[in-house]
């Protein structure tokens, strides 16, 4: 949803990701950021690296007015 977004703005090239991860192996916290132009512009926290990149996708898509 968020490539779709962002190819009809014409900003699809200018999305890139950060990701890191907290805690020990086992109960790891992984958190994704979502950057545009380089600037982060929304972040997502979750036990898995996927659903932290949803979260954030939706944190941005929540901020663009657009869900």
């Amino acid at each position: 949803m968020l490539n779709n977004y962002l190819q009809s703005t014409g900003e699809a090239h200018l999305l890139s990701w950060e990701f890191s991860q907290s805690g020990p192996e086992h109960q790891a916290t992984h958190t994704a950021v979502a950057k545009l132009r380089g600037y982060p512009v929304s972040e997502g926290s979750a036990t898995t690296r996927a659903v932290a990149r949803q979260i954030a996708a939706f944190h941005f898509l929540r901020q663009r007015r657009q869900i």
